[in-house]
C-alpha cells in the first residue's frame, strides 16, 4: 500500500509539472459569480503544454484576470450556439452553456495555431459496466494530460425535492454547475480515483474523488434543447448516469438543502485531448 500511495505521489508531481509559479490557478472572485468557464478557459491553458502556457501569456492582459476579461471579451461575447444566438455565449448572471464553453475553447485554440479538442458529456453508454464507466472516464481523462491539454469538466449537483405530483413524491431538481480544470488523475482503481483540480471557485488547486454509485439509482440532466419561447428544455438520464464526485471544497449549493433531503455531485461533461 505504502509503495503504491509512493508512486501515485510521483505521478500526480509529473502531472502537475505544468503549474508554474509565475501561472496561479486564476479564481473568479473578482470577475464574476459566473465565471467559472473563462476562468477555466485561461486555466487550462497555463496548466498545459509548453505551446498552451504560451498562448495563455499572449493573451491580451498584464494579468491572469485581464486575461479572462479579455477572454470574456472576446470569445464570451459571440452568439451562443446553445440558444441559438439569441443571446451571448457568456452571461455574467449564467454563465456558459456546455457547447459554448467548447465552441469559445476551440477557438482560443485556432486562433494560436493549437489543435483543436474535443468535448461530450460523460453519461454511461448503453450496456456499461460500472467499472466500465468508471475506467472510460479515467482513461480519457489521463490520455488528455498525457496529451499535453488539463481537460476542462463540468460537475453538476442535483437534489431529490418533495413534488406531490411524483408517484414516490420526490423529483430531481438541478442545483448548480460549475467548471474546473483537471490538473492531476490519480490511478483507477475498483472503487473510484482521485483528482487534483485548478478550481476557480477557491482560486487554488483542491482534491475531489471520483466514484461509481452502485446501490441508489439517481437522476441528472444531460443537454437541453429549446422549447417554443426559447426556454431550456433539458433531457433528464435516470438510473446511474454519470460517476458521482466527493467534493468538500466545493460546496455546488448542496449546504442550502434541508438536511434530509438527498444530494448529488455529478461529473457530467469534459473537454479533452484524444491524442498528442
Amino acid at each position: 500500500m505504502r509503495k503504491r500511495l509512493v508512486l501515485l505521489s510521483i505521478a500526480l508531481a509529473v502531472s502537475l509539472l505544468g503549474l508554474r509559479a509565475e501561472e496561479p490557478v486564476v479564481g473568479q472572485k473578482n470577475i464574476g459569480e459566473w465565471a467559472c468557464g473563462p476562468c477555466s478557459i485561461y486555466n487550462t491553458l497555463a496548466l498545459g503544454n509548453p505551446a498552451m502556457a504560451a498562448a495563455a501569456s499572449r493573451l491580451p492582459g498584464a494579468t491572469a484576470e485581464e486575461r479572462v476579461r479579455a477572454i470574456i471579451a472576446k470569445y464570451g461575447s459571440r452568439p451562443s450556439e446553445a440558444y441559438l444566438g439569441h443571446r451571448p455565449r457568456f452571461l455574467p448572471d449564467k454563465g456558459m452553456a456546455t457547447k459554448d464553453l467548447a465552441a469559445a475553447l476551440n477557438e482560443v485554440m485556432a486562433d494560436f495555431r493549437l489543435p483543436p479538442v474535443q468535448a461530450d458529456f460523460l453519461n454511461v453508454l448503453p450496456g456499461e459496466s460500472a467499472d466500465g464507466h468508471l475506467r472510460r472516464v479515467h482513461d480519457r481523462l489521463a490520455a488528455s494530460l498525457a496529451a499535453g491539454f488539463p481537460p476542462v469538466v463540468e460537475f453538476r449537483s442535483f437534489s431529490a425535492q418533495p413534488k406531490a405530483e411524483s408517484k414516490d413524491g420526490y423529483l430531481w431538481e438541478g442545483l448548480c454547475a460549475h467548471y474546473v480544470v483537471v490538473a492531476a488523475v490519480g490511478e483507477v482503481s475498483t472503487v473510484g480515483f482521485s483528482l487534483r483540480l485548478a478550481d476557480p471557485y477557491n482560486g487554488r488547486l483542491i482534491d475531489a474523488f471520483v466514484y461509481a454509485e452502485r446501490h441508489r439509482a439517481f437522476t441528472a440532466t444531460k443537454d437541453f434543447t429549446l422549447d417554443a419561447e426559447g426556454k431550456p428544455k433539458w433531457e433528464w438520464i435516470s438510473g446511474y448516469p454519470y460517476l458521482l464526485v466527493l467534493l468538500p471544497q466545493i460546496p455546488l449549493k448542496i449546504q442550502k438543502e434541508p438536511w434530509h433531503n438527498r444530494t448529488t455531485v455529478t461529473l457530467a461533461y469534459a473537454a479533452y485531448r484524444s491524442g498528442p
